[in-house]
């Protein structure tokens, strides 16, 4: 026979499933992030190599961004 006498029993074991759904959907939400981060680094990464390959004199506006973005970042890590 099953003690129904404590409802706060049951309300605990709710409490604790709430929160296992919580934390498995946080994980679930980082990973993608995670997977969609990676995706886009490796397409920039991609874009650069195409980029160092072309006469620097026949870059888009974009393309100069990109290097003098990378050569700024590039020499605060040399400053470290």
């Amino acid at each position: 026979m099953q003690d129904n006498s404590n409802p706060s029993n049951s309300s605990g074991k709710g409490c604790v499933v709430a929160f296992i759904v919580v934390v498995l959907i946080l994980i679930v939400t980082i990973s993608s992030c995670n997977s969609n981060i990676a995706r886009e680094n490796r397409a920039d990464s991609e874009a650069f190599g195409r980029q160092m390959q072309k006469d620097p004199n026949k870059w888009t506006q974009d393309e100069k961004s990109r290097y003098n973005n990378f050569m700024d970042w590039l020499d605060k890590q040399d400053g470290k």
